[in-house]
């Protein structure tokens, strides 16, 4: 049986696809780590990218000597209204470089890691479709964030320093969504996007996502009072910031050509972003657990006894359908990776009793982020306690995993050779498929 051209050239572009994403997600780079700011200059932040018009703004982290390592802003097109928003931190605890893992043997293809750490969909997989959004050439302005994970400090800072940059665009884009449905509308309980919006959305992408209040927060909710409206799409990974998280891959690859088709500046535009408005509904930390939202917007809309009644109803409602669909799903077979349980009691919150001096930079991070109001401390101490690894209050970073190679391999083939819309695609012969070399310096050669 003679197999078509365009068949072998679909299986081709599937086949890369999938090693691109691998190599974004092989990499766990903690905000502010070495590790970090090696991927983004390495693979980012690359010559070709900046003579295409790729510049860091000013953000720099804190606690981290040295040249600045800015937000990475490329603008496509001319007269386009939308911002797209990713971030290049992940919740790593260490700067690794890390197995991913496709189980073909699944229903639905999915990578997974076996580093004991999370796989970092959360957000290389937002990075990856930006940079497919941007080969494509869909017109807007793609900000690829920093330190979105320890606060949203980079989107903190254009919003603050820097808001001249965002100020009179429509929309603003967050790929950051965990599940393979959702369409945000509200984030941490305030309204971020309005239903017409949101509504609009989801018939264009044609994908059966809904609508959905229970955001937790991405660096869209920081320009919520400059950007009418401020959104953030699943992008299919789940059990986000555990060593259980996963990424669906032929919903990724769909959910890209969907995007690609939207007409973005076609989009209504419906919600006064001067005119604050709150949801009492709650919305869904790291441990998945539905919290209140968060104090300052309790105190805004003079949160009281009725909406503490009201609250705990939809939380016991969404308990009980939670336990309805896990009794329906058969036990999961015995995982490779055995975690002993402890009967002790441990307090993972105990290391906000140091002084701030005595904090490592994770613990600085997070306890920052509890302060300025960003989570919650059921929040956090759900995240630190989910699942499948334990926190004892000490996040030092292994010296000896945060060593990088000088040459590790797959490095220089990080990429591989996709055009810019409207240019040459140089084709490999079909017979020399499985030997092909990545080029990174080709992916945007034509710029």
């Amino acid at each position: 049986m003679s197999i078509s051209k365009q068949v072998n050239e679909n299986t081709y572009d599937r086949r890369l696809d999938i090693q691109n994403l691998r190599r974004i997600m092989s990499y766990g780079r903690p905000a502010s780590s070495e590790m970090e700011k090696f991927w983004v200059n390495e693979f980012l932040f690359t010559p070709e990218m900046q003579a295409a018009g790729m510049y860091k703004d000013g953000f720099h982290y804190p606690r981290q000597a040295g040249e600045g390592e800015g937000n990475l802003i490329i603008k496509v097109g001319d007269g386009g209204k939308t911002l797209f928003s990713s971030h290049t931190d992940t919740v790593h605890r260490t700067g690794v470089i890390q197995n991913v893992i496709i189980d073909p043997t699944q229903e639905k293809l999915k990578f997974t890691t076996d580093s004991g750490q999370c796989l970092g969909g959360d957000d290389g997989t937002g990075v990856w479709l930006m940079l497919e959004l941007i080969k494509a050439g869909v017109p807007g302005l793609y900000i690829f964030h920093r330190a979105e994970e320890v606060g949203g400090q980079g989107s903190s800072y254009i919003a603050n320093q820097t808001p001249e940059l965002v100020e009179g665009y429509e929309r603003a884009i967050a790929f950051d969504r965990k599940d393979d449905w959702s369409v945000i509308t509200h984030q941490a309980g305030t309204r971020t996007c309005s239903d017409d919006f949101a509504e609009e959305l989801v018939k264009k992408l044609g994908m059966n996502h809904r609508t959905d209040t229970t955001g937790s927060f991405t660096d869209t909710a920081n320009y919520d009072t400059l950007i009418p409206e401020c959104t953030n799409l699943s992008v299919g990974y789940h059990n986000a910031h555990s060593a259980r998280e996963n990424q669906e891959i032929d919903y990724l690859l769909n959910f890209r050509d969907a995007l690609i088709n939207v007409d973005w500046e076609s989009l209504v535009t419906k919600r006064d972003p001067s005119v604050p408005e709150y949801s009492t509904y709650g919305y869904y930390g790291y441990g998945d657990k539905l919290v209140k939202p968060q104090k300052k917007v309790r105190e805004a809309m003079n949160w009281g006894d009725y909406e503490d009644q009201q609250f705990e109803k939809n939380r016991a409602k969404e308990f009980e359908e939670k336990e309805k669909t896990s009794n329906k799903i058969e036990s999961p077979k015995e995982s490779i990776i055995v975690i002993e349980e402890e009967d002790k009691f441990i307090d993972v919150l105990a290391f906000l009793e140091k002084p701030s001096n005595s904090m490592t930079d994770e613990e600085f991070n997070l306890s920052e982020m509890l302060e300025n109001g960003v989570i919650s401390y059921d929040e956090l101490e759900a995240m630190l306690s989910y699942d499948d690894t334990v926190y004892e209050g000490n996040y030092q970073v292994s010296e000896e995993l945060n060593i990088l190679e000088e040459n590790p391999k797959g490095l220089d083939d990080f990429l591989d050779d996709y055009p810019i819309k409207g240019s040459k695609k140089n084709k490999k012969d079909f017979a020399d498929y499985e030997d092909d070399d990545f080029d990174w310096e080709l992916w945007f050669k034509s710029q």
